[in-house]
């Protein structure tokens, strides 16, 4: 064996005594202490009073602190300019806090907590070693529960964890993923509008003018509504996906409209539904980004709760450009080209030679 091997070779024995000791500490602990208590026991007697949810993190993109806060009815993002959060993972946040349960003791040694991922956020260590510290406070200030979050166990259910300023790690029967970034914490819908709400959809820019419509709620698919006698559908449903760009939107990120430069929009779409809203999005590209703005309004005189609609839907919209992905934005830069075709008599008669021969349609 070479000495190179041999080097090698204690390394991994020095590893695996490590992980080892670990176990063993975790074996003896449950051995004298077998728990089955809650993680915070008096959580969920104090949880309507959480105002604010800090998460401490060190990650690949350097934010070290995303900052849930509680303002009237809503949970929004500190680090993304107030923008609202993602209620759901809020909710299924503080839900497995409250009901985590303590399963197993593990090391007791500070040193061997990188091991299950649970290093102070803060030390500037590697993001697999770092834990996620997660503080639940009050109106006060006042913390009402504080844990860093380590590794998921790797053979059962469960996470790792250690309450802030107490000696020890723990395993929880909980498995919990959370997102380290703060554009992991937005939002992501931005409207609840239904494919089948949308009566049309008209598109702007350098690529021309197109507009699918329907007659009614009752027509399966979208016609293009210039469509000439010598084309045809690519296939029957193709426009069918037209709506789905905005009812099926989710966003990746958000930008400040106001401090943020655009140029000419790329292409303007404008959805409309049966019920006379109208939906205006415009579609940027900046430096490696797509941005999306969006801007509510109505065709004509409605009620005062169609009023309301389009009130709140620019109140939630107009200060924002939001952040894409490329397939995404491709979506609203939709090209005649992509919902038809010449027939097929007709492009063998456009490219026929002058011999009545026709080249190869791959050409």
């Amino acid at each position: 064996m070479s000495k190179q091997s041999i080097i090698y070779l204690a390394v991994a024995v020095m590893l695996l005594g490590t992980v080892a000791l670990v176990l063993n500490e975790s074996q003896q602990a449950s051995d004298e202490l077998n728990v089955s208590g809650l993680l915070f026991p008096d959580l969920k007697t104090k949880v309507n009073s959480v105002v604010t949810i800090s998460l401490q993190t060190n990650n690949e993109e350097g934010e070290q602190h995303i900052t849930l806060r509680r303002q009237a009815d809503k949970w929004v993002v500190a680090e993304k300019f107030n923008y609202a959060a993602d209620q759901g993972a809020l909710t299924k946040l503080v839900k497995t806090l409250v009901e985590a349960k303590l399963v197993e003791k593990k090391t007791q040694l500070g040193k061997n907590y990188a091991l299950l991922g649970l290093a102070d956020p803060a030390a500037n260590l590697a993001v697999a070693e770092a834990g996620l510290q997660i503080s639940l406070v009050d109106e006060q200030g006042s913390i009402i529960a504080d844990l860093i979050l380590g590794k998921n166990a790797s053979q059962r259910n469960g996470s790792y964890v250690r309450k802030v300023g107490e000696q020890g790690a723990w395993m929880i029967d909980k498995t919990v993923s959370i997102g380290r970034r703060a554009k992991e914490w937005l939002q992501a819908r931005v409207t609840s509008l239904s494919a089948a709400e949308i009566q049309s959809i008209q598109y702007r820019g350098e690529k021309g003018e197109l507009l699918l419509k329907k007659k009614d709620q009752r027509q399966a698919h979208y016609e293009l509504a210039d469509i000439g006698d010598n084309e045809e559908y690519l296939y029957p449903s193709v426009t069918d996906s037209a709506a789905n760009a905005l009812t099926d939107l989710s966003i990746e990120d958000v930008r400040l409209r106001a401090k943020t430069q655009l140029s000419e929009a790329a292409r303007q779409v404008q959805f409309k539904t049966f019920d006379g809203l109208q939906i205006k999005v415009e579609a940027y590209k900046v430096a490696e980004e797509f941005l999306l703005s969006m801007r509510a309004s109505k065709e004509r005189s409605q009620d005062a709760e169609a009023d309301k609609r389009v009130a709140e839907l620019n109140q939630r919209w107009q200060s924002w450009l939001f952040v894409t992905s490329s397939l995404t934005f491709d979506q609203f830069n939709k090209k005649r080209a992509d919902f038809v075709e010449e027939k097929v008599g007709e492009k063998e008669a456009g490219l026929a030679t002058p011999d009545g021969k026709y080249p190869d349609r791959n050409d």
